[in-house]
């Protein structure tokens, strides 16, 4: 009994203890999480916004000259003989730049001009001669021809006097004989309707003088009516009868009179219609004799041209008889000239070439500035003998820059002229320069191996973006290193987060977790994604709200303390961080690198 008692006693003991132990350490972990409240287990989420997302392509470029320009010479072995501008100078377009001794080339000039002179004088002669044997054949060809060729002029000058004469007077006579169908007509077809106008006039006469009969009575009870109104007074008790009478009568030979009006004018209507019967027989006649007389000035003006043109054709065969006896005389002369007049060209053309290559390298001892700019290079001087081989100076145009930058052939197919850029330089600080994509090389510069040290190892093609810039600054110089991001797309004040937000469900839909307000139950909404950054992916849905809290996979994102802690960055920054030496700040094998397009956007 005393060993049972003694072994409970030891187990209760040892339980106690236990309970003692987990009690302890039940205060000291409620102590650390007050002490530490990070340690507590929540869902990460982020604060939905609308913001401004874009999709960029980032590189590390140079500035340079909108416009450069290397200036040399085709002289050779010739000395230098002044230099008129320095390195640093600004010029205009045609200032002299660089002048070379001439004093040899002025020599060299006037002994070929003198021997070309010569020259030109015996050949001239020579071709003087050939050029006389081709005038005397002419002029015995026109002395023996000129009688011949009067003869003929006169004849056609008669001939087409009286071609002429027999076109107007067949003009005449057609139109003569149009004139007299078209009064026929007209006669004719009033003619037919002779008996129905006479009828017309007859009965707008009857009608005519019933309306002026109408219209005197009528009349006549006006006057009446306005006689007996005229003496009455107002407050007789047949007053307003009379004045109703008076009215009535004064309506009624107006009307009358205005019928009869009418009923003249159809009369004489009727009348002008009728006489123009006798108006058109009459016009018919006379055009019918103006026909007659036509014909017959035509008929005597078409004999007299054929008279005139057997003359003219005579006149030329004769001429062309006598002028062949003397045409074979001028085309052997011509032949000769012809023969004579390629030996001289062929003989003053050679010395002539020596003139001007004389006259070229004379003109080319003055070299002026092709552009309006600034002397970035000299590489001559006064005293130097220039050999042909080497730039004699460089002008750069310092009022419009560009950036020179090269991109992968990844990220080359993405560019197109016309993109806006934005480009910062470390002389210029945090001020962006807007620009716009000028020129996109069609080929490679250079292609460079990936791993020198590897055999297997790929290379990537290199290819030439110029941008030019829209604003400017003062501290710009040319060979400044300028960080780039061109815009491929962008969109603003939309829903955007962060891609490991959106989750597919077995459906392949789109949707985000989105927590209540309390912070607990999470609910799923739809979406449809649009564009994407290198961080965020635009998101569009019926519910979404601005603030509401998104759900965040633990792996992808910092607690929202820690979020919106840390320093802003601007997208130019966050694309350059993945864009070293140059290259694109996007990742190339379908992913996105950290950094380009990250919060903020453009």
């Amino acid at each position: 009994m005393k060993k049972g008692k003694i072994k409970i006693i030891i187990t209760a003991a040892v339980i106690f203890l236990a309970l003692l132990i987990v009690l302890a350490n039940g205060i000291r972990k409620n102590a650390a999480k007050e002490k530490n409240p990070e340690n507590v287990s929540f869902t990460q989420t982020e604060t939905l916004k609308k913001r401004d997302i874009s999709n960029s392509i980032s590189l590390t470029g140079s500035i340079a000259s909108g416009d450069c320009r290397s200036v040399s010479a085709s002289m050779k072995d010739v000395e230098v003989k002044e230099i008129a501008a320095a390195v640093g100078d600004y010029v205009n377009a045609g200032d002299t730049i660089v002048v070379f001794d001439s004093e040899d080339l002025e020599e060299e000039l006037a002994d070929t001009k003198e021997s070309y002179e010569v020259s030109e004088l015996k050949e001239n002669q020579t071709l003087k001669k050939a050029q006389d044997n081709v005038e005397d054949a002419q002029t015995n060809y026109n002395s023996q021809a000129q009688k011949q060729a009067d003869n003929v002029s006169q004849a056609k000058t008669a001939y087409e006097a009286a071609e002429s004469a027999k076109s107007q007077a067949k003009s005449t006579y057609e139109s003569a004989k149009e004139t007299a169908e078209k009064a026929k007509k007209e006669y004719e077809k009033l003619k037919k309707k002779k008996d129905s106008l006479k009828s017309d006039l007859e009965s707008a006469s009857r009608n005519a003088q019933e309306k002026s009969q109408a219209a005197e009575q009528a009349k006549s009870a006006y006057e009446t009516a306005e006689a007996a109104i005229k003496y009455a007074k107002e407050e007789d008790e047949n007053y307003a009868a009379l004045y109703e009478a008076y009215t009535s009568a004064y309506n009624t030979y107006e009307a009358a009179n205005k019928a009869a009006q009418e009923a003249k004018a159809g009369e004489e209507q009727a009348k002008a219609a009728y006489d123009a019967i006798e108006a058109a027989k009459q016009k018919y006649e006379e055009a019918k004799a103006a026909e007659e007389q036509a014909k017959s000035s035509y008929e005597t003006a078409s004999a007299e041209a054929s008279k005139k043109s057997t003359e003219y054709n005579s006149a030329v065969t004769s001429q062309a008889e006598t002028n062949a006896q003397n045409a074979d005389n001028i085309e052997e002369s011509k032949s000769d000239l012809t023969v004579t007049s390629k030996e001289v060209e062929n003989n003053l053309k050679n010395q002539k070439k020596q003139v001007q290559e004389a006259e070229e390298k004379l003109g080319e001892c003055v070299i002026t500035s092709p552009i309006t700019g600034v002397i970035t290079a000299v590489n001559v001087e006064a005293g130097d003998i220039y050999t042909g081989e080497s730039v004699l100076f460089v002008v750069q145009d310092l009022s419009q820059f560009i950036v020179e930058a090269s991109v992968d052939e990844y990220d080359i197919a993405d560019i197109e002229k016309n993109q806006e850029a934005v480009v910062k330089t470390d002389a210029t600080g945090d001020e962006e320069l807007k620009g716009v994509v000028t020129y996109v090389a069609p080929t490679p510069e250079e292609s460079e191996g990936l791993d020198m040290g590897n055999s297997n190892a790929s290379s990537t093609a290199s290819y030439t973006v110029k941008i030019a810039l829209e604003d400017t600054s003062d501290r710009l110089r040319i060979g400044m290193t300028a960080k780039t991001s061109i815009v491929l797309e962008s969109a603003q004040d939309v829903f955007a987060v962060a891609y490991d937000c959106i989750r597919t469900d077995k459906d392949g839909k789109s949707y985000v977790s989105v927590l209540d307000e309390d912070g607990g139950e999470e609910k799923q909404i739809f979406v449809e994604t649009g564009m994407e950054s290198d961080y965020y992916v635009e998101i569009a849905g019926e519910g979404l709200e601005e603030n509401m809290r998104i759900v965040t996979p633990a792996a992808s994102v910092k607690s929202e303390e820690e979020n919106t802690s840390g320093d802003t960055k601007s997208l130019f920054d966050l694309n350059m961080e993945g864009a070293p030496g140059g290259q694109s700040g996007r990742n190339h094998e379908g992913g996105k690198m950290p950094g380009g397009g990250a919060p903020g956007g453009f």
